[in-house]
């Protein structure tokens, strides 16, 4: 046998042993901390960028980007950082390295104070979002597509850009249109309902308030539908219809879509009727193709009201259900 407490003296050195890398771990975050203290005690001011902006008003951007190499943006004060996130997207864009200037866009439109060349700026992020979902700009080594970051790039100069509006709504439009193009018909109508959300009053409404109703439409000739997207995407289009029948883009697509959902619906009915009959439910069945017939001009209605004729006397009484009584009465 073994002296006591040897097991607990083993236990305590293996705990020991264990606990060295959460140490170290700890030690590493303790320094990574002091050093990111230590670094925002005195933060960078734009005079430090002086270099490099004196570079870029001569468009030379090799040597704005020599300037910018050695800082980060969190080493600046809140004052330089817009300014420091412009230059380097700049330099990055000018020498042909677009992913990262990309990416110091989309944190520079994110910023309060990125109101210096906003408009220029947020067209470079527009044109290369727009050529990322449409798989003519290459992602990852240039072999594959990026449709995400091109929604990602989008959405943020949809959310974040301060300056323009038409910028944010032809974003906002674009991203419908790609969702719509690829099937993905719920986020298609998010996009669209933002943009209606965002500019109400404005030229875009309409656009959105088509698009959003369309969006549904496709929703619901999917083999999942229910009536009551069916229903949704009908008062959708009626809505456009009333407040947009003078001045709306989109009339008359608006009216043979409404066409076609109340086809949709009145063939929904006239199967439910089918099947009450086919169970011998008269009554079911009647009022089903009663509904079917309420879409006149339809092939389901005509299909309702020669199906209902149809249907045999129902002679089964209508029972009337018992008066509700107080308890104890």
């Amino acid at each position: 046998m073994g002296r006591p407490g040897t097991p607990t003296s083993n236990r305590a050195d293996i705990m020991t042993l264990a606990s060295i890398p959460a140490r170290i771990a700890a030690l590493g975050l303790i320094t990574f901390c002091a050093a990111a203290c230590q670094s925002n005690i005195h933060p960078r001011s734009q005079s430090e960028l002086a270099p490099a902006m004196a570079a870029a008003q001569s468009n030379d951007w090799e040597t704005v980007a020599d300037s910018l190499e050695s800082f980060k943006v969190e080493s600046f004060d809140r004052n330089a950082r817009p300014i420091f996130l412009r230059l380097a997207g700049d330099s990055h864009w000018e020498l042909g390295k677009i992913d990262p200037a990309i990416n110091y866009y989309r944190a520079y439109i994110q910023s309060p104070d990125s109101r210096t060349d906003a408009f220029r700026i947020g067209n470079r992020l527009l044109k290369v979002g727009t050529e990322y979902l449409q798989g003519t700009r290459k992602g990852f080594l240039g072999f594959f597509s990026a449709p995400a970051r091109g929604e990602t790039i989008l959405d943020d100069l949809a959310t974040y850009h301060y300056q323009n509006d038409d910028l944010k709504a032809d974003a906002l439009i674009r991203l419908g249109h790609y969702h719509l193009e690829e099937g993905a018909f719920t986020e298609a109508k998010i996009d669209f309902d933002n943009l209606i959300e965002r500019f109400t009053g404005t030229k875009y409404e309409d656009v959105g308030t088509f698009r959003a109703a369309q969006a549904s439409y496709f929703r619901i000739i999917s083999p999942e539908s229910g009536v009551t997207d069916m229903r949704t995407a009908r008062n959708l289009l009626t809505s456009y219809l009333l407040h947009f029948s003078q001045t709306g883009a989109y009339v008359d697509e608006a009216t043979q879509l409404l066409v076609q959902v109340d086809s949709l619906i009145a063939q929904h009915y006239v199967v439910v009727g089918d099947f009450y009959a086919k169970i011998n439910n008269l009554r079911g069945a009647r009022n089903a193709y009663l509904e079917a017939e309420r879409y006149t001009g339809t092939e389901g209605a005509a299909n309702a009201l020669k199906n209902r004729q149809a249907l045999p006397h129902d002679t089964k009484p209508i029972v009337a259900e018992p008066a509700a009584t107080e308890e104890g009465s």
